[in-house]
């Protein structure tokens, strides 16, 4: 079995001043012509194309148009076409991040910078712990990423532009409840609490920060109607204050959870519970949090189908049911036990959902080799990478029941990533 690492590794997109983890277009089109030891002079002639264009585009002196991509994958490796378009997008939605991070900056050069750098190691922290990912899957996942950057991206201007107008509403919060959405917009929300942030930019951030929690406390607290929507949109409006709030913010959503029923409103506790515990502020929180899913169905149920609906696995409407499949909620939360480093905090929640993913749907629901192989790393004895992790007896034993049961992958390795193509 293959020892965890972490080797994602910065290519040389530019994104502002930053790099981003991806290829860029040109440096595909670099390592395919000298893996095929091609000449430049050649490639041109058969694409039509003048030696000096196609040497500007190898060296990285200007960007490759997309239909000119096309053509050169189409030639030096057709199986590529996907890749090489899906590394174009990021290439795309990278220039929008640059030109949305300078609108929020309203043009302060070093503001912008900032806040390109933030997202960008945002983006880079959670591609590296995508497990197992090959170089395609992360590209793919890259565009994803940034869609999600640049719209919370977008919401922050609009907020800014019109403070009067919810952060979350009924038009956004469908996505604003998908990962990794909830990870940029609470970056965004704490962007003046973090070191970096210089005395100059805190006064500006400060004043969206504020606006963007007012938003949430408004949204919290609205009477709205007892649709879904509406209750999803005050619910996560109560998760993120309890983990990107202020101290009276995250005191308040104590008192939520030790007032409000939860036989009444499991989704709210377990959204409430979720938030304060990730913060890590009060330790003995998820101690509490693990107690009550323990012993409370309701409080189970809402876990996992939240984590559904978080995932992309079922939609806002959907219940649980047997028949429904949800492998990203599977292979998120074994992502969350094994990368102990970010969710430390929730590392025995976790361990319970997976534990409570079996008792409802059973075997079934691991049954992809990535899961598996997954399980199995588990299994071993002196894991390095879980050193900080404590495995409890009725995890280890929940995940005994299902790898015995399940035929194991053909390649039983595991590995944090891998190089970032």
């Amino acid at each position: 079995m293959a020892k965890l690492t972490h080797k994602v590794q910065h290519k040389n997109v530019k994104f502002g001043e930053m790099e981003a983890p991806f290829n860029s277009p040109n440096q595909w089109l670099r390592d395919a012509l000298q893996d095929k030891r091609l000449s430049t002079s050649g490639v041109a002639r058969q694409l039509c194309l003048s030696a000096p264009q196609l040497s500007h585009w190898v060296n990285g002196q200007e960007r490759i148009p997309r239909h000119h991509l096309l053509e050169l994958a189409e030639l030096l490796d057709p199986q590529d076409g996907i890749y090489v378009g899906q590394l174009k997008d990021c290439e795309d939605f990278l220039d929008q991040l640059h030109k949305a991070a300078q609108n929020f900056a309203a043009d302060d050069q070093g503001l912008a910078t900032f806040v390109e750098s933030r997202v960008c190691e945002k983006l880079h922290t959670l591609l590296s712990q995508e497990l197992d990912s090959t170089p395609a899957e992360l590209v793919s996942l890259g565009v994803r990423f940034l869609a999600a950057a640049h719209f919370c991206l977008r919401r922050a201007i609009s907020l800014r532009d019109n403070p009067a107008q919810p952060l979350v509403g009924f038009e956004n919060v469908r996505l604003h409840l998908r990962y990794p959405y909830n990870h940029f917009l609470g970056l965004l929300i704490d962007l003046p609490t973090h070191p970096a942030c210089q005395a100059q930019w805190h006064v500006v951030l400060s004043v969206f920060r504020q606006d963007a929690l007012r938003s949430l406390r408004e949204s919290s607290r609205a009477p709205g109607d007892s649709s879904s929507v509406s209750i999803f949109i005050r619910h996560h409006a109560t998760h993120l204050l309890a983990q990107h709030g202020e101290l009276v913010d995250q005191e308040s959503v104590e008192r939520i959870i030790s007032h409000t029923q939860l036989s009444k409103d499991a989704m709210l506790h377990r959204l409430a519970y979720a938030g304060l515990s990730l913060t890590g502020r009060i330790p003995e929180l998820a101690q509490r949090y693990l107690q009550e899913l323990r012993r409370n169905e309701a409080l189970r149920l809402a876990n996992v189908r939240f984590d559904a609906i978080h995932y992309g696995d079922i939609s806002l409407e959907q219940d649980l049911v047997p028949a429904i499949t949800i492998p990203n909620t599977v292979n998120h939360v074994l992502r969350h036990i094994l990368c102990p480093e970010h969710y430390r905090s929730i590392g025995p929640v976790e361990q319970q959902t997976i534990t409570d993913i079996f008792e409802l749907f059973g075997q079934s629901a691991f049954q992809n080799p990535r899961a598996l192989n997954w399980l199995q790393h588990l299994l071993l004895d002196g894991n390095e990478s879980l050193k900080t992790t404590e495995l409890s007896s009725y995890f280890i034993k929940a995940v005994r029941s299902i790898v015995n049961e399940l035929k194991p992958p053909e390649h039983a390795q595991i590995s944090y990533g891998g190089d970032v193509q």
